[in-house]
């Protein structure tokens, strides 16, 4: 099964701005997803911008496009270069009983959001439980969700 797992440190520093996520929007513009930190939480946007050199804005500091390494940071922060990727997709399967069919809604409500702010396309397949026999995973998937039964 494909895994992609990626860690993130977020430093929670006054008006920190760190790049999460950056990806092909189209061939001459890049999505990015900032976060910028205040000591209490982080709040993150998304913008894109026109593929050149030097990315200025109002709001945040410079950023470099490195066009050789394919990748964008703020200046004075290579070290926190981000790669850019195409444009990301994620598999999804949700198995579930019969009774939990508003959770299954909700799920999907919630990656549909997901899909829509950070231009992921998620892909979810729905497999309802089909008497005692159990779920069996046969195809790959990045994430899968289970319901089945309540833990409480």
């Amino acid at each position: 099964m494909h895994t992609h797992i990626t860690w993130h440190e977020i430093p929670p520093f006054n008006d920190n701005h760190h790049i999460l996520r950056a990806w092909q929007h189209s061939d001459n513009k890049l999505t990015l997803i900032i976060g910028k930190s205040n000591g209490e939480h982080t709040l993150f946007e998304r913008f894109t911008f026109v593929k050149k050199d030097i990315i200025q804005t109002d709001e945040l500091p410079d950023i470099i496009f490195n066009k050789n390494e394919e990748q964008v940071y703020f200046k004075n922060k290579k070290y926190a270069a981000v790669s850019i990727e195409n444009k990301p997709e994620l598999r999804t399967i949700i198995y579930y009983d019969s009774s939990f069919k508003k959770d299954k809604n909700y799920l999907n409500a919630a990656l549909t959001s997901i899909s829509e702010y950070t231009d992921i396309q998620i892909d979810v397949k729905e497999k309802i439980k089909n008497g005692t026999s159990g779920f069996h995973l046969n195809e790959a998937a990045d994430a899968v969700f289970y319901f089945e039964m309540p833990l409480y």
